[in-house]
């Protein structure tokens, strides 16, 4: 395609058919979207780790000594042994969902770059024998991941900072670059304001293939959509 100086559009022969060749730009975008959905789990992972750390290393809380008590602080603290920050369930219930979810965002990641590959494989092997409900299908899929990942990525991020405390703040933890760098993921390859409506649009065209022709006609209320079984 190409825009002349006065604003008109056009498009090379053939071209918007629906061919290999106009499929190969669109496929590589998603693309994009699978790499970094699982590099949300990559970030997680990493804000993780740092928090984890953190909470074996600080101790805050003192117990009485006796069965599990680390010798080398009743050393120091005498008879009184003081509580990692694991120690405590709240902790526990704030750190250990974004360990899980580091490790499923990195499965989720891998598993939508792989139909990438496979959807590319397709198109340079079978001349582009891929059909759009099929790219609608897969567009959906990238775009709702990307805006999931990465806006829970960043909340994730986040939250393992406040897990840190004051220490979170400093820059030697790692938190303040780790942050500010990966918001933009937010926004590039699609804004997450806008994405999820894309999922939406995507589904109700699949929903719309499911009905009969009389029950596509016209205007309909809510009581006439589907009912879960």
């Amino acid at each position: 395609a190409s825009v002349d100086r006065s604003g008109g559009f056009t498009t090379k022969a053939g071209g918007g058919g629906g061919g290999a060749d106009d499929k190969v730009p669109y496929v590589t975008m998603m693309q994009v979207r699978a790499l970094i959905a699982g590099n949300a789990g990559t970030c997680i992972g990493k804000a993780v780790t740092i928090a984890v750390r953190y909470a074996h290393v600080r101790r805050q809380g003192f117990t009485a000594a006796g069965a599990g008590a680390d010798p080398r602080l009743t050393q120091v603290y005498g008879a009184a042994n003081e509580h990692m920050l694991l120690d405590y369930p709240m902790h526990q219930y704030r750190l250990l969902p974004l360990l899980a979810t580091a490790y499923a965002f990195r499965a989720v990641g891998q598993d939508l770059a792989a139909s990438m590959r496979a959807l590319e494989q397709r198109l340079y092997a079978a001349g582009g024998s891929v059909t759009k409900l099929e790219l609608s299908q897969l567009h959906a899929t990238s775009a709702g991941l990307k805006a999931l990942t990465t806006r829970e990525a960043a909340e994730a991020i986040e939250d393992a900072r406040k897990c840190c405390g004051g220490h979170g703040y400093l820059a030697a933890s790692g938190f303040p670059e780790l942050y500010t760098t990966y918001l933009q993921n937010c926004t590039v390859e699609g804004d997450n304001f806008l994405l999820p409506q894309q999922v939406s649009l995507s589904l109700r065209l699949r929903l719309s293939l499911g009905r009969s022709p009389s029950q596509s006609r016209g205007p309909r209320s809510a009581r006439s959509w589907p009912r879960p079984s």
